[in-house]
C-alpha cells in the first residue's frame, strides 16, 4: 500500500492494520493465545517455542529461508503480545480536593484578592509577582472578615469536605 493512500477501515471506521500473516497462521496463534495469556513471564519463552514449532510445520512456512523465518517469528511474537493484553480498563483513581475555609475564600473572593494585590503590590494578573503574593492577599482578606463571615465560610467548606478523603485515606476532621 502506498504511504500516501488512505488507510483501510472496518465498517465502524477504525483503521485496519494490515498484516501479511495468513489465515492458517492466525488460526494457530488464536488457538494458542489463551495458553500464552495464562503462562507466567518465565514460561513465555517455552510457550512461544511451542507455538513456533507448530507454525513451522505449516506448508507455507516450511518454504521460508532463515532470514524470512526470523522476520516471521518477530511478527508472531508481536501478534501474541498485541492480542494477549487484557482489554478491561482499570477503574480510574479520582482525586478530590479537600475544601478548607481558606480554599473557599480563595474561590469566592477571587476578585477582591486580585484587586488587593494590584492595589498594594502593583502586580498585574498573570505575572509571577501576582502569584507570589496570592497567599499574602488571602491572609489579608481572611483577616478583614468578621466572625460571622468566617463561620459562614467554615460551614460552606464542611459539607464539601465530608465527601472527600485526605491523603492518608481518612476523612478530614
Amino acid at each position: 500500500m502506498h504511504p500516501h493512500s488512505p488507510s483501510l477501515q472496518d465498517p465502524v471506521g477504525n483503521p485496519v492494520v494490515q498484516s501479511d500473516l495468513r489465515d492458517a497462521e492466525i488460526g494457530v496463534l488464536e488457538r494458542r493465545l489463551p495458553g500464552w495469556i495464562e503462562c507466567s513471564k518465565d514460561k513465555k519463552g517455552d510457550n512461544f517455542k511451542a507455538v513456533c514449532d507448530e507454525l513451522r510445520a505449516l506448508p507455507y512456512v516450511t518454504t521460508l529461508n532463515r532470514s524470512q523465518w526470523d522476520s516471521r517469528k518477530k511478527q508472531y511474537k508481536m501478534w501474541m503480545y498485541n492480542h494477549g493484553r487484557g482489554r478491561a480498563q482499570e477503574a480510574l483513581t479520582k482525586y478530590q480536593r479537600e475544601w478548607t475555609a481558606r480554599a473557599v475564600v480563595m474561590r469566592t473572593k477571587k476578585a477582591e484578592i486580585t484587586a488587593l494585590i494590584q492595589e498594594k503590590k502593583g502586580a498585574k494578573p498573570g505575572e509571577a509577582e501576582m502569584i507570589s503574593n496570592c497567599q499574602w492577599a488571602v491572609s489579608q482578606v481572611m483577616g478583614n472578615m468578621t466572625e460571622a463571615e468566617l463561620e459562614e465560610v467554615e460551614k460552606e467548606a464542611m459539607p464539601q469536605c465530608r465527601h472527600t478523603m485526605g491523603r492518608s485515606g481518612q476523612k478530614p476532621k
